[in-house]
């Protein structure tokens, strides 16, 4: 049976709705250094969802997309660092599908060879080829014996970069449609149980994708008679040029569909250890201590706590990280003792960290 496109923006919704309540504590949480901005409640979490809901019951009511921009806004004014890449990527693909119906095939092409050429190409780096492919592999019995060979890790990233272009030139479709469908049941397994046992936010995502992979499938005979239409143009520049910013230093690297590429960037806040009991109990979970005995300073990683606290990774970006830091020192007795080191490393180049 083929799946309509009305159908795709179902599936869309459906899919922020279940990844809204995995991560439900980004946009609930009400205390510690989150959120990055100012508390609204949980009245907006709430109608965010209720619009998605709204869109699957009435796709084709346009002014349903118009309310979710809406409230959507409200939510990141409050806090910026929600924009996840999921968010951005079904939200403005959502957006885009809602708004026009004019060759909305090609735009979830664009969508989606996007997606794939950027994070193909963001994971051909040494960082990921000899570093992020060990954590990756390191669990499933059957691929931990790749962990270490430089090899799979750059074809690995050469490859999704490669079902990109084919998306985009509708070339080998079936050979595409299998190679993406198998690709995401890899990824799936990768962070479940079996796997890292981490980042359940994005499984919904990928779903979504498959789903959307089938779609191009179906509806790869389709030719359309009419010019690029003003969503084909928007698609374009949100998916695959504005990624392309992070590399001359003015983009968001979040939103450039940088997953799992090795190279982000790591905030670690230090404390003294006399405010240990003036933060949450969620954070002190992750405190560690220096290895020197007689050092009284106390360290967690950002990205820990976001991944368990909040369900879903900390906002890579140097301003969100301080930002983090003058909030979390907000609430210390000695904040002068306390701060922030930020990690960072060249895309291209090993031996290249840098702190803060």
């Amino acid at each position: 049976m083929s799946i309509s496109t009305v159908s795709i923006i179902r599936v869309v919704a459906l899919a922020m709705i279940a990844s809204l309540a995995i991560s439900y504590p980004l946009w609930c949480n009400q205390n510690g250094f989150i959120p990055v901005g100012f508390s609204l409640g949980i009245e907006p979490f709430l109608l965010l969802g209720a619009s998605l809901f709204a869109i699957i019951c009435l796709p084709q009511k346009n002014y349903l997309y118009l309310v979710f921009l809406l409230v959507l806004g409200i939510c990141l004014a409050a806090n910026f660092t929600r924009l996840q890449i999921w968010i951005f990527h079904l939200g403005g693909l959502l957006l885009l599908l809602g708004w026009s119906n004019k060759r909305q095939v090609d735009v979830i092409r664009i969508s989606l060879a996007a997606a794939y050429c950027w994070g193909g190409f963001n994971k051909i780096n040494p960082w990921f080829a000899e570093f992020q492919l060990d954590w990756l592999l390191e669990k499933p019995f059957f691929v931990a014996p790749f962990r270490y060979n430089i090899g799979v890790g750059y074809s690995m990233g050469t490859m999704e970069l490669l079902l990109g272009i084919l998306l985009i030139f509708n070339k080998l479709p079936k050979l595409t449609l299998l190679a993406t469908l198998l690709m995401h049941c890899f990824i799936l397994l990768l962070i479940s149980p079996f796997g890292l046992d981490w980042n359940y936010v994005i499984v919904p995502w990928n779903l979504a994708l498959m789903v959307m992979n089938i779609h191009l499938y179906q509806h790869r005979e389709v030719q359309s008679q009419c010019s690029f239409t003003v969503s084909m143009y928007v698609a374009i520049f949100l998916f695959f040029i504005f990624p392309s910013w992070q590399y001359i230093g003015i983009g968001q690297q979040p939103l450039s569909f940088n997953m799992y590429a090795g190279d982000q960037l790591e905030g670690t806040l230090y404390f003294h250890e006399s405010d240990l009991k003036n933060i949450d109990k969620d954070i002190k979970k992750y405190v560690y201590h220096a290895d020197n005995q007689n050092d009284k300073t106390c360290y967690f990683k950002i990205q820990d706590w976001a991944m368990h606290s909040l369900h879903v990774p900390a906002y890579s970006e140097k301003w969100a990280m301080r930002v983090y830091a003058r909030q979390f020192k907000a609430n210390l007795a000695m904040p002068d003792s306390a701060g922030i080191e930020i990690l960072t490393v060249s895309h291209w180049r090993l031996n290249s960290a840098v702190k803060e």
